[in-house]
């Protein structure tokens, strides 16, 4: 009978606790849920300036890369009275013309190309003009550009490549002949291969 007594009284209590307790009103669910929103944005917006802060690596370009070989080069002056870039790597090359030799001066795509020419080289009709070689196995396919005063020619080789031509015309007891010096460079490097255009410009 006391062990009854003691479950019954305990159950009541129970129930008088659960009526106690504080039923949370619609307002106050509304500014937990709001606070709830809040913080979450909160991290949001904390992830996004993580990402946005991140150090990105600049995509370099192949400008880019000609630009800081220039940069860092020296020039030297060769024995035909031109300017080229020390890193430049010079070969004597053979055309497929059967005109002697190139003195070509390289690196990657991009090339300063000399050689002394006959008397059929004086001669604008002659050269330089479309199909006539300018560089060991590379002919010119347009002329965009002409300069009859300065002796310039400039336009794109077979090969899809930018040219930048200078003409000499030595005259000699019984012959003149030409020697000519030209820069060739791929478009993408048009903006740095300017230092090339003006090397060869100067000569």
């Amino acid at each position: 009978m006391k062990q009854h007594s003691i479950l019954v009284l305990a159950l009541a209590v129970s129930l008088v606790s659960g009526c106690k307790q504080e039923t949370k009103q619609p307002k106050e669910i509304k500014d937990s849920v709001k606070a709830m929103i809040q913080t979450d944005n909160r991290v949001i917006e904390t992830k996004v300036a993580d990402i946005d802060t991140e150090v990105k690596e600049p995509v370099r370009t192949s400008s880019d890369e000609l630009a800081e070989q220039l940069d860092k080069s020296t020039t030297v002056r060769t024995s035909s009275g031109f300017m080229v870039p020390k890193f430049m790597k010079f070969e004597e090359k053979y055309g497929d013309d059967g005109l002697g030799t190139y003195d070509t001066y390289s690196w990657n795509d991009v090339m300063i190309c000399y050689r002394f020419y006959g008397a059929w080289a004086t001669m604008d009709d002659c050269f330089p003009k479309p199909n006539v070689e300018i560089a060991p196995f590379v002919n010119i396919q347009s002329i965009t550009y002409h300069s009859p005063s300065k002796q310039i020619w400039s336009g794109y080789v077979s090969d899809g490549r930018i040219f930048y031509l200078k003409r000499k015309i030595t005259v000699g007891e019984n012959v003149d002949h030409a020697l000519v010096l030209v820069a060739i460079y791929p478009k993408k490097y048009k903006k740095s291969a300017t230092r090339l255009v003006n090397m060869v410009s100067k000569w």
